[in-house]
């Protein structure tokens, strides 16, 4: 095992190049579509973490969690876990999109998180675009900025604005 170890050198100097001075550059100015979808999924990553410690600081233990357009259920999810980890106790989180498809790989994904303190349910967008939630009950929202995801905020409630 040594004597590879040792023979790693020889190699890289018979490309004329040195382990220590070989350096991969990566153009940040110019985004794939890949890299700024990933870019804006971070983005909303942080207002969601930055929402969830407003409301534990204002004292709350249990959290209402709504994605009006879940897809794979990914912010959902993550969202869940990092109320868990800030300590709230009870977390309610709803997902709905117009998509079979992505409510049933939401829901497989949500089926790998053993917490009894965190309850997911994934349902098909109702017509009309009505969720079947009650006025100002819904402490943070993920979705688009409209009278529907207004209409579900509560006190303490955030949107984090997906457009």
């Amino acid at each position: 095992m040594a004597t590879q170890f040792h023979s790693l050198p020889s190699a890289w100097s018979v490309l004329g190049l040195s382990p220590h001075r070989l350096m991969l550059t990566r153009r940040t100015d110019m985004r794939t579509p890949a890299s700024a979808r990933h870019h804006a999924e971070a983005g909303l990553l942080e207002q969601i973490d930055r929402a969830l410690q407003t409301l534990h600081i204002h004292g709350r233990h249990s959290v209402f969690l709504v994605d009006t357009a879940c897809g794979d259920g990914r912010l959902l999810i993550h969202a869940a876990r990092r109320a868990r980890a800030l300590g709230f106790v009870a977390i309610d989180a709803k997902g709905f999109d117009p998509a079979p498809e992505h409510i049933a790989f939401a829901t497989a994904a949500a089926g790998t998180v053993h917490d009894p303190a965190i309850g997911f349910a994934f349902t098909l967008l109702p017509t009309g675009g009505t969720l079947p939630i009650d006025d100002g009950e819904v402490d943070l929202v993920i979705g688009p900025r409209d009278a529907e995801t207004e209409r579900l905020l509560g006190e303490y409630g955030t949107l984090v604005h997906r457009s």
